[in-house]
């Protein structure tokens, strides 16, 4: 049974084939000045299906919503290739996770999740995926106008190839069962500590 790991403060991982392990999960919430109890979870998709490892992350969200679809607190969204409308939509819920195709310098299909203060700074770094630049600029808007998400979690594959085609690479198919995992542990989680009204 596959097992997720904590890497640091907010940095989880599951899948034998990414290279760095240890540490512990030490990850605590408080509510922001936009919290709301009975806000929704937004849960973004972002990638292009047409480019096949692209779109890994909207793969990822189908799959979530095969097994939350019935939850009214969460709302599924494929972001696409992502673009500034998005920060409207960000700043509507305290509560964000993104899936996409992350370049994280590992093997291809090795899935990672950053989780609040790790995600920053993991956007803050270079760009390592070709929507990041959107995602961090919407991710800025929402904090100029005050409604910058009170949690925030980015589940990453590392894809294999990018280019035009319709289904995913062996290596990246692999990573999809292993980033559905990460990202219901994140969605259990929120949901269970009772600051996401039904």
């Amino acid at each position: 049974m596959p097992i997720i790991r904590a890497l640091g403060a907010g940095l989880y991982i599951v899948h034998t084939s990414c290279s760095r392990e240890g540490g512990d999960r030490t990850n605590a919430y408080a509510d922001g000045p936009g919290a709301s109890s009975a806000a929704h979870i937004l849960v973004l998709g972002i990638g292009n299906v047409l480019l096949r490892d692209d779109g890994v992350g909207v793969r990822v969200l189908h799959e979530l919503e095969q097994g939350f679809g019935g939850d009214s607190r969460l709302r599924f969204v494929d972001g696409g290739t992502i673009g500034f409308m998005l920060s409207t939509l960000i700043g509507e819920t305290p509560d964000l996770l993104v899936i996409d195709a992350v370049r994280m310098a590992e093997p291809p299909g090795c899935a990672r999740c950053f989780e609040d203060d790790a995600m920053d700074r993991f956007l803050t770094g270079r760009p390592s995926t070709v929507h990041e630049i959107g995602l961090r600029d919407a991710l800025d808007m929402a904090r100029l106008t005050g409604k910058f998400p009170r949690r925030r979690a980015l589940v990453g594959v590392e894809p294999a190839a990018v280019e035009i085609g319709h289904e995913l690479s062996p290596e990246v198919e692999s990573g999809v069962a292993p980033a559905s995992l990460l990202a219901r542990d994140v969605l259990q989680r929120w949901l269970a500590d009772g600051r996401v009204a039904a």
